[in-house]
């Protein structure tokens, strides 16, 4: 997103992996209107979510209101 001033947004993806119970979030600070860096995301790995591979279910929510329903998605495991 491109835009002027600061938003000071705190985005939230929480994830429970379905096949092992497993469970965890991964906050993501997005401090002004840019498209890169985002807050504190100094490289792109600092965006993986170490859910593990199976059925995760993923919510997002942010401090700004906005939220969506949580969607399932068969991860595969990562490799680097």
């Amino acid at each position: 997103m491109v835009g002027v001033g600061s938003c000071d947004l705190t985005a939230t993806v929480s994830w429970r992996n379905l096949d092992t119970g497993e469970s965890g979030e991964k906050v993501m600070e997005v401090p002004s209107p840019a498209f890169l860096p985002i807050g504190n995301i100094a490289h792109p790995k600092d965006t993986l979510i170490p859910t593990g591979p199976g059925q995760v279910e993923y919510t997002l929510t942010t401090n700004g209101g906005a939220s969506a329903d949580p969607i399932t998605v068969e991860t595969p495991a990562y490799e680097e």
